[in-house]
């Protein structure tokens, strides 16, 4: 199932480049990151009910804001996703995803379950309506999100889940194995960046999109 995500909103006659990034890729950047909105805020230096403000695409939302929360989130590595249609008022294929190299380069921490996280922010969902639609507990979907023990069935059904409601995985092959990157909204009108694979997952378990330690597995 494809969505559009609705374009941000803006003054009238003004379209700069910071104002098309929708409310659902600021959230699914913030979710890469292991941040809360408290931890985002204080980081920018602005207040915690403007960065909501933006998650939410309120009409409350500044223009300065967004450019803020662009260029902490582009620098430290992350890349934002989507091509905006103003005559439609959407944006196609909205998301958001660690560039690589520049994350390796820079020491950074890459995702490992926050694929999962990314994926419940960009829909804008709460941890109880994903447990719901995937059939599964909120701590099983707590488990899967933040990297706790887990078994393949409760991680097929969270997966499939999400990529039911249009979310595509990112990642990238590195070492011989796909190291998942970020989240996207599924899109008949822009591809993803050609270096990226999408709903991909270890070379060995070809369902699963994020790196994932084999000890952390539950076979059970």
């Amino acid at each position: 199932m494809i969505e559009r995500e609705p374009a941000p909103h803006e003054p009238p006659g003004i379209r700069p480049f910071a104002a098309t990034i929708p409310p659902g890729a600021l959230r699914a950047a913030r979710a890469l990151m292991g941040l809360t909105q408290t931890q985002a805020a204080g980081a920018i230096r602005i207040s915690r009910a403007s960065l909501a403000a933006c998650e939410t695409g309120s009409v409350d939302t500044t223009l300065k804001t967004i450019a803020a929360l662009r260029e902490f989130y582009q620098g430290r590595g992350i890349k934002f996703l989507g091509r905006t249609d103003w005559a439609q008022n959407v944006v196609h294929g909205s998301g958001a995803y660690w560039h690589y190299q520049a994350a390796v380069l820079r020491r950074l921490p890459l995702p490992k379950e926050r694929n999962f996280s990314a994926a419940r922010a960009l829909l804008g969902l709460e941890r109880r309506e994903a447990a719901d639609g995937a059939g599964l507990t909120s701590r099983q979907v707590g488990n899967l999100e933040n990297g706790g023990s887990f078994t393949k069935k409760s991680h097929d059904c969270l997966r499939d889940f999400y990529v039911g409601r249009g979310v595509e995985f990112l990642s990238v092959l590195a070492c011989h194995r796909f190291v998942g990157l970020g989240v996207r909204r599924a899109s008949d009108e822009v591809s993803p960046p050609q270096s990226l694979w999408v709903n991909r997952g270890d070379h060995l378990f070809t369902r699963i999109p994020t790196v994932w330690k084999r000890n952390q597995y539950n076979w059970s």
